[in-house]
């Protein structure tokens, strides 16, 4: 309501006049009509789902590959820790990691083995499985990780916090229908950059 009031006054006033207000006027003009037919554009760009599975097939590298682990963690003590620090030596984190790793392979439930091993701030027993994508993890972890097959267990990953084992449970490519829309984004974003590259060329060949 203030700016339709304040609007009617400067009309009243004939600030409209002004050559600085017809410049500022015309401007935002420009500025709204750029939009709408910027949207009109985007709007209108289509991807098939043909185009959609071909960009797959040539780029099934693009998207990283998938793994179910289970996850082990124990924090390293400091180096100037003081008794009572949480946190284990290396060593001690190592042979503690494989007690749990024995436990598990000999087919204990998880939450037993939890209830066991798992130490507030210092030992973490994860009894939910945990989904990573390929890349997301410190190289280190990473490459435990996805060098695994399933089942297996990776050696001890020292980290500058923790010493980490890991499970493998499985591992897969994602599939075609878990990216469509990403792929469908990717290529509207071409399409469109294509299409106004095409303008700014023809309006240039004008000028």
């Amino acid at each position: 309501a203030m700016m339709v009031l304040l609007s009617q006054k400067a009309h009243d006033e004939h600030l409209d006049s002004s050559p600085d207000v017809h410049r500022k006027l015309a401007l935002e003009k420009m500025q709204v009509l750029a939009q709408e037919e910027y949207q009109k554009i985007s709007d209108g760009v289509q991807v098939s789902p043909d185009e959609v599975s071909t960009y797959f097939a040539a780029h099934k590298g693009d998207f990283p590959e998938e793994a179910q682990i289970r996850e082990f963690v124990i924090r390293k003590k400091a180096a100037d820790a003081k008794a009572g620090d949480p946190g284990m030596s290396a060593t001690e984190a190592k042979t503690r990691l494989a007690e749990i790793q024995k436990a598990v392979e000999a087919g204990t439930a998880l939450d037993e083995v939890a209830k066991k091993y798992d130490v507030p701030n210092t030992v973490m027993v994860n009894t939910k499985t945990v989904e990573v994508r390929k890349g997301e993890m410190i190289p280190a972890l990473d490459k435990a990780a996805f060098d695994l097959q399933p089942n297996q267990f990776s050696a001890p990953v020292e980290t500058g916090q923790a010493v980490v084992l890991f499970q493998l449970l499985s591992r897969k490519q994602p599939a075609l229908k878990e990216v469509t829309t990403q792929i469908e984004n990717s290529l509207r974003q071409e399409k469109l950059h294509a299409t106004l590259d095409a303008m700014k060329a023809k309006a240039n060949s004008w000028m």
